[in-house]
């Protein structure tokens, strides 16, 4: 037969780490050939089938069903009343899963006005038998959620209910109460809530298990919002609440989502800024970094241009529109930056943003460089959202999400994708972020560094013995052990870049060891008489052979003999 394509497409659940060793006959390939394939949540892997008999060999491991929950909520406040809305963003990995289980106060799950959504359509939701059972029971109970359809991957689930607000009296507080929703299964992997009033509420937190994040309130003209974190599910949260007589001149602005791409070439950069806000303002306030032409900046609102002016400041002010029953706008901002853009080293990078009086609830930040610069480790303040896999032969790090997801994700419009041939991060934070710190370098001197050490270690440990001891070998052992637990991103890199010291290490190693075992070799083998006997000043000559044809003329004469003397007659 002639040269195969051969396609291995493990199940979601399944893991597998090829054996090279153990393979034959199958070549990697880098480019995907033309197949329909099922889709999974990992990438398939491409061989060429070169031999009759091809052999595939990998490691095999077989996962459970994994969920992470991040939960978002929002609750406004009105004189009329009250509403929650909340964000259920499931992560499932390795097994699809056909429903969830979400926990709500039994007043809540009874009052059936729980709305619960998926991508725009009703979901229908069921509380479990066993707490159906008990309905004087304290607690919560468990309301099974069924999806359209098996899923994995991410999976977002909108939640609805109205909150009842007595009437207040001005100056008069009240503890107001509100119920949660929480999930039912899975690991809980952030645990938010925003709380927005209008301008005469003013809200205050009371004691529990909520958190002020960051700032007691969210610095806006109407100073009455909060920002609150829960380190655990939390069914409920008690509010403070005060009807004031004075009123406010500015509106709140909440971001929703935001995603700041930050492209770096070798010679020039460029800024992308999407954000989807929710605001009562007349106008907003963006701030740029500071090296970006001004004729070279675009904003477009709503996806229509508008013009900015300046303000003292240094920013821009944004003219929202005046009809007052559209909030929601999605501002995207496209910048360039004429400048030489910094070298490869500690770079300090001041992000495009909001006015420092927004909250911002989620937010996106991909930083993309050139394919031989590579980010060292993750920028303070900021979350990985990146894994690690095989990109071809290389071992690298691989984002969670690509432009056109985050497109989708922000309702931006499709631009030129990002090409193939560069490194692209990830990351993720909540608030305003201001300037980010990070540290990057080129490859070529990633892989001279990683590889001379690696070369110098191993010719210590060829030519020092002291180096072979067993105490210098565990203490160097538990250094790197104790490198790799705190630096692990910067540790899995340069161990990837030492492996061409690593391959010269073993060489040098080998050949001297071949030098060595020879020396060995001709010490031993060497006969003891070999070694000529000196002290004799004698001229050896060989006898003249039997039958010589050589001519008298031309061979050699033999010295005369010294003559004998005389015996003396008196002896």
């Amino acid at each position: 037969p002639g040269p195969a394509t051969v396609v291995v497409v493990p199940a979601d659940n399944v893991e597998l780490i090829p054996d090279n060793e153990s393979m034959s006959g199958l070549i990697r390939q880098q480019v995907a050939p033309k197949l329909e394939l099922p889709e999974r949540q990992q990438d398939p892997l491409f061989y060429r089938g070169e031999a009759a008999k091809a052999i595939f060999a990998a490691d095999f491991r077989v996962h459970t069903q994994s969920i992470v929950v991040d939960i978002t909520s929002r609750l406004n406040l009105r004189k009329q009343g009250g509403s929650v809305e909340q964000k259920l963003v499931y992560t499932i990995t390795h097994e699809p899963a056909d429903y969830v289980t979400i926990r709500v106060p039994r007043d809540l799950a009874q009052s059936g006005q729980l709305e619960i959504q998926h991508d725009g359509k009703t979901l229908s939701s069921v509380v479990l038998p066993e707490d159906a059972e008990q309905p004087d029971a304290a607690g919560p109970v468990r309301m099974r959620v069924a999806l359209p359809g098996a899923s994995i991957g991410l999976c977002e689930l909108v939640v609805r209910y109205p909150v009842p607000l007595q009437k207040l009296a001005a100056g008069e507080h009240v503890v107001l109460t509100v119920p949660l929703v929480m999930p039912g299964e899975g690991e809980l992997s952030g645990n938010r809530l925003c709380v927005m009033a209008e301008p005469d509420i003013q809200v205050e937190p009371c004691r529990g298990p909520w958190s002020v994040s960051q700032s007691d309130t969210l610095q806006t003209a109407q100073q009455n919002g909060l920002r609150l974190a829960a380190e655990r599910p939390v069914n409920q949260v008690k509010l403070a609440v005060r009807l004031t007589d004075g009123r406010r001149r500015h509106g709140a602005t909440v971001v929703e989502r935001a995603w700041v791409q930050t492209w770096l070439t070798h010679s020039a950069r460029q800024d992308r800024a999407v954000f989807l806000l929710e605001s009562d303002r007349k106008e907003l306030a963006l701030i740029i970094p500071s090296g970006a032409a001004g004729g070279q900046v675009q904003i477009l609102l709503d996806g229509k241009r508008v013009a900015a002016k300046p303000a003292e400041d240094g920013s821009l002010l944004i003219p929202l529109s005046n009809d007052t029953s559209r909030r929601r706008h999605l501002l995207e901002l496209r910048s360039h930056f004429p400048g030489q853009r910094p070298r490869p080293g500690h770079l300090s990078i001041e992000i495009p943003r909001l006015g420092e009086n927004v909250w911002v609830s989620r937010m996106y930040w991909q930083l993309i460089l050139p394919q031989n610069e590579h980010l060292l480790a993750t920028p303070d303040g900021f979350t990985s959202e990146f894994t690690w896999g095989w990109d071809g032969y290389s071992w690298g790090r691989k984002p969670l999400l690509e432009q056109s997801h985050l497109e989708t994700w922000t309702g931006a419009p499709s631009r030129t994708p990002v090409p193939k041939a560069t490194n692209r991060y990830l990351f993720s934070s909540l608030g305003n972020v201001v300037r980010c710190e990070l540290r990057t370098a080129n490859r070529s001197w990633i892989v001279l560094g990683a590889s001379g050490a690696a070369l110098v270690a191993g010719l210590l440990l060829i030519y020092v013995p002291l180096s072979r001891h067993p105490a210098a070998l565990f203490i160097a052992g538990i250094g790197l052990l104790c490198v790799g637990l705190l630096y692990p991103e910067p540790a899995l890199l340069i161990a990837q870049a030492a492996s061409l010291g690593l391959a010269l290490a073993v060489i040098a190693g080998l050949l001297h060891h071949g030098v060595v075992r020879r020396r060995r070799e001709t010490a031993v083998g060497e006969p003891p008489g070999s070694v000529l006997e000196e002290g004799s000043t004698e001229t050896q000559y060989e006898p003249p052979m039997v039958g010589s044809q050589a001519s008298t003329e031309t061979a050699p004469t033999a010295p005369a003999a010294p003559a004998l003397s005389p015996p003396d007659s008196n002896s």
